[in-house]
């Protein structure tokens, strides 16, 4: 399991060189140093699950078959 401290990520192709807004974001101050969820990861299929830490209950889950798709366009995600 892996604790995010943080609300945001960046997920990008590999060898593209895309513009990106300057967006700094600075933590809050106020959130929890020990969240009440934990975040597990898969890299391949990239998928990743927020669970419950009191009861191991699956908040949120994207491993479904096509449930994360990156196209120059559109970010498409897709939970159960």
């Amino acid at each position: 399991m892996w604790d995010i401290l943080f609300s945001s990520f960046m997920c990008s192709p590999l060898n593209v060189t895309r513009f990106e807004v300057p967006l700094h974001i600075h933590p809050d101050p106020s959130r929890p140093k020990h969240p009440l969820y934990e975040v597990e990861l898969s890299s391949y299929p990239f998928s990743f699950r927020v669970i419950r830490r009191s009861n191991g209950a699956v908040i949120y889950d994207t491993d479904l078959p096509g449930s994360l798709v990156f196209e120059d366009q559109y970010l498409q995600l897709a939970a159960k």
